[in-house]
């Protein structure tokens, strides 16, 4: 079974019982903290366990193809076109309507790499005699067009082609999420009255309780306060990736506002407990 069908087969049990939450019954593979997660869930172990089952009564082959199928990636890399597109993106500025062109025609490909990279970048994490993970700054100095003054628009372009109905759910859903903040913190935290977004996203960071992580300091393992976390959230622009002291709520306002799940989310309890507290549907 591919892991599309494992995800459809969720998908409807969620639908038929309303409390369930499909991620109890498929998560599919990813990567969590430099370190590959095997896929899990109801349906994956019982799956596994009746293909043992065969397996040991003679009832099917020990060289079944493996669950996680990976995909294909169609891009060529000798496509002519597509590498002088991003020879021309490397080292042009202008015109800018050209540089939009080429961008978007090259999206597919660049996205495919940068997924690579990821798991690349996984294994050089593990393993101290590779060389070290590539960098958000490697990519910014590979094409001259996002060191300009509009290169963000780019990366919005990238976003779009990934996501395309994700952009107006911040306005959509806004509203809601503000009200649903509101209800379940207290009347006033830390002095904080009024209903501006840093406001209500600092009400919210600190809806989560401080846990101890497994990042480390020295010899030592961390426990963010709750004002870290609350500062990991709004400045979260400082880094690549989510600040692990507010890695929680960042994943909540991904999916419950965005809608976006990725191979690469962490699966933490607390998580999918407060998307389904949070639910704007």
């Amino acid at each position: 079974i591919r892991p599309e069908r494992f995800l459809k087969l969720a998908a409807e049990i969620s639908e038929v019982f309303p409390g369930e939450d499909e991620r109890l019954y498929y998560i599919p593979r990813c990567v969590y903290n430099g370190k590959e997660v095997a896929p899990k869930g109801k349906l994956y172990n019982q799956y596994t366990n009746l293909v043992k089952k065969f397996r040991l009564n003679d009832l099917r082959g020990k060289s079944a193809h493996n669950v996680e199928e990976k995909e294909n990636n169609d891009c060529n890399d000798d496509d002519t076109s597509v590498a002088n597109d991003l020879a021309w993106l490397s080292i042009r500025l202008e015109p800018w309507t050209t540089v939009q062109e080429k961008w978007q025609a090259t999206s597919k490909y660049r996205l495919a790499i940068l997924q690579k990279q990821e798991t690349n970048n996984s294994r050089k994490r593990k393993n101290s005699d590779q060389p070290p993970p590539d960098k958000v700054s490697d990519y910014i100095k590979k094409y001259r067009a996002l060191r300009s003054p509009d290169g963000y628009t780019l990366l919005e372009l990238d976003f779009l082609q990934l996501y395309p109905q994700s952009d107006i759910n911040l306005t959509s859903k806004w509203t809601k999420f503000v009200q649903k903040v509101l209800e379940f913190s207290p009347s006033e935290i830390d002095g904080l009255a009024d209903e501006s977004p840093v406001t209500i996203l600092h009400k919210f960071a600190k809806l989560f309780e401080p846990v101890i992580l497994n990042a480390r300091i020295g010899k030592f393992k961390t426990r963010p306060t709750r004002a870290e976390i609350a500062e990991g959230l709004v400045l979260h622009v400082k880094v690549c990736k989510y600040p692990v002291q507010s890695e929680r709520p960042w994943l909540v306002l991904q999916q419950i506002i965005y809608d976006i799940y990725t191979p690469w989310d962490a699966q933490i309890p607390a998580v999918i407990q407060m998307c389904k507290k949070f639910a704007l549907a």
